[in-house]
């Protein structure tokens, strides 16, 4: 796609070039961003070889509910962030503000929930209570539904494709003489063609021609009786 293609060619020049005049932090974000668009640009190129293709078919059809999914995981997050925060923002530094405490709950998402720290040092019943409510909920349960979502999603771009295949694919018993096939293979398939009269009563090519007359009679007779003809 263009709008993905162009800004992976101009926009490191222009990093490259407007990098002395920026601070630290805002460059570092500006070529954060190139990344993830550069990122982007290989699963669009990547879909010339099949497995990848196949992978970027199935992030394609699970976004949908992924997006749909991740709103509702956000909100619970936002919940349990706010909870710790009121519980252990006063002694542990991960919970001290709203936002170190979101980002430890999403990574409970990620990886689960730690017991140790100054939380469970303090109200060792309190902290544990919450360790378990976070692991159950958070990395059990959503955790889990975006793998299910994603294993559904590949599997119905699997069926798709195998679908797609035998849609464009040859009938049974036919061979697809477009590729290059070696001599051996030219010779079986000269022979066939030739001495398919045991089959048909009647040499190949005398068949070949006969049914090349036949259509061309039909088309002309289908044109003199077309009402839009002359």
């Amino acid at each position: 796609m263009v709008f993905i293609e162009i800004p992976t060619i101009i926009l490191p020049w222009v990093a490259e070039g407007i990098g002395p005049l920026l601070e630290l932090r805002v460059y570092a974000l500006l070529v954060s961003i190139i990344e993830l668009i550069m990122f982007l640009r290989v699963f669009q190129e990547g879909q010339v070889l099949p497995p990848f293709r196949l992978v970027v078919k199935t992030l394609i059809y699970a976004l949908p509910q992924l997006l749909w999914f991740t709103s509702a995981m956000l909100a619970t997050v936002m919940v349990f962030a706010g909870i710790d925060q009121q519980l252990f923002g006063r002694v542990d530094d991960n919970y001290a503000d709203y936002g170190s405490s979101f980002i430890s709950m999403f990574s409970v998402v990620i990886e689960g929930a730690n017991n140790d720290g100054p939380a469970f040092e303090l109200s060792p019943e309190g902290a544990n209570m919450m360790y378990v409510i976070a692991n159950i909920f958070l990395f059990l349960i959503i955790a889990q539904f975006f793998i299910a979502i994603l294993v559904g999603a590949f599997d119905h771009t699997r069926e798709a494709e195998n679908d797609r295949r035998m849609t464009q694919g040859l009938c049974s018993g036919c061979v697809d003489v477009s590729q290059d096939a070696p001599i051996s293979t030219w010779l079986k398939r000269t022979a066939g063609y030739l001495f398919m009269y045991r089959q048909w009563g009647v040499f190949a090519p005398v068949l070949r021609r006969t049914m090349t007359d036949l259509i061309t009679e039909a088309d002309s007779r289908a044109e003199e009786r077309s009402p839009y003809s002359g």
